[in-house]
């Protein structure tokens, strides 16, 4: 027996994103038959992370629980789409970085789950070659994004000396 997978295609294959533009994408549950799926999340999410902890803010989030999975809903392609927000944008710094993400998270068994990111660049960056890359993980711990995203941005800020502006 085939272990169970997901896999998520971003429509047109698109994997750069500006602000405000529509994101459309498809996930299929993959050997998922005979299963006992009691939740399926799907989520586009950011994560800031650098030299301590990790942040994660949640643009959209929608999950189907028990009573509305159905063998023939687990055959079937699902579509995810949402408008993309302003900020924040990718970030791939050494210190700070900001990843984007489309996630499917399925809870199956005894308290068994599965989870697929698909990174994508919201922002000016050039994208990343390898970020069509996609990789299952058995636990959540750990994200699966790539983390080459955008360029950092240029900040001005006064010398330390300058006059405050009145």
């Amino acid at each position: 027996m085939k272990p169970p997978r997901i896999e998520i295609e971003l429509a047109k294959d698109q994997h750069q994103f500006s602000p405000s533009d529509f994101l459309l994408c498809e996930y299929r549950l993959r050997a998922v038959e005979g299963l006992a799926v009691q939740a399926i999340e799907t989520s586009v999410l950011w994560i800031a992370g650098g030299k301590g902890s990790e942040d994660i803010g949640v643009h959209f989030f929608q999950r189907a629980s028990n009573d509305a999975i159905s063998p023939s809903m687990l055959q079937r392609p699902h579509r995810i789409s949402t408008v993309l927000p302003n900020s924040p944008l990718s970030y791939p710094g050494e210190l700070v970085s900001v990843r984007w993400c489309v996630r499917v998270r399925m809870f199956y068994g005894n308290q068994q789950q599965l989870i697929q990111d698909h990174p994508f660049v919201l922002g000016d960056a050039e994208a990343p070659k390898n970020l069509t890359k996609q990789s299952n993980e058995d636990t959540i711990d750990g994200d699966s994004i790539d983390d080459a995203i955008a360029p950092p941005a240029t900040v001005t800020t006064p010398p330390i000396d300058a006059p405050h502006p009145r």
